[in-house]
């Protein structure tokens, strides 16, 4: 009944409910320690954290060495006067920490964390809901989102994972801050203390976390959380408050 997911104290829940996880949800890649010599050249080559991936113009992805701690510096060509909306789709490697200095540097913003991943339908579907966040809000919002498919077999997410959350990413043109975490999930999991995803964090324009929304004690799917009946009430409303 439950989609499952590993995790360090027994089962890790992608979600809490059958909808949205059943056996359509896209796997999460198995990045076996062995491989072949060209599997084993592509992850070597894959840019370590705090590197960055950058989709061009013809759709290949480039990584650069840039290891500035604004995302926004690594494009330098934002839309209008939307300093959070980006030309390309980019994505960065980073551990919670670093995140977390991201997330510190947009005060005066309203910013909205979403952990999601590749496996896990109900964030998939919730994920348009984010970007259209950003887009309808502009420089007044700062919308982060982390993907947490690393399972942590190799020293690095590897460029086959890399390069489906960046097609992801590209589908639904998402020009915000995109993280791909670089902690392995069981570790994140045990971090950040939580059993299942989606999850959403909502900190306010003074940087206080006001809510985490997350399933792990919902009991039926009407009572999930969605962006519209929970997360944009609550950004609107930080948004008005002076």
């Amino acid at each position: 009944m439950q989609h499952r997911y590993r995790h360090l104290f027994g089962t890790f829940f992608c979600c809490l409910l059958p909808i949205g996880c059943g056996g359509d949800a896209a796997p999460i890649p198995q990045q076996s320690s062995e491989g072949n010599s060209a599997e084993r050249t592509a992850t070597d080559a894959a840019p370590r954290k705090g590197q960055v991936g950058v989709s061009s113009a013809n759709g290949d992805t480039q990584h650069s060495a840039r290891t500035g701690s604004n995302l926004a510096n690594l494009t330098n060509t934002a839309v209008g006067n939307d300093v959070n909306v980006f030309e390309q789709v980019t994505y960065q490697i980073r551990d919670w920490n670093e995140t977390k200095a991201l997330i510190a540097e947009q005060q005066g913003k309203v910013v909205v964390v979403d952990l999601w991943s590749s496996s896990c339908l109900p964030c998939m579907r919730e994920f348009p809901n984010l970007v259209s966040l950003q887009e309808k809000h502009g420089d007044k919002i700062a919308c982060i989102s982390v993907n947490v498919n690393y399972l942590g077999i190799k020293s690095a997410p590897s460029e086959q994972m890399q390069e489906q959350v960046l097609t992801f990413l590209k589908k639904h043109d998402a020009r915000i801050y995109n993280i791909i975490s670089s902690v392995p999930d069981e570790k994140l999991a045990q971090q950040l203390e939580f059993a299942s995803i989606p999850i959403v964090y909502v900190h306010d324009k003074s940087g206080k976390l006001r809510k985490r929304f997350d399933n792990e004690q919902v009991k039926k799917a009407e009572d999930e959380f969605t962006y519209e009946k929970n997360v944009i009430p609550l950004v609107e409303q930080l948004l008005a408050d002076d």
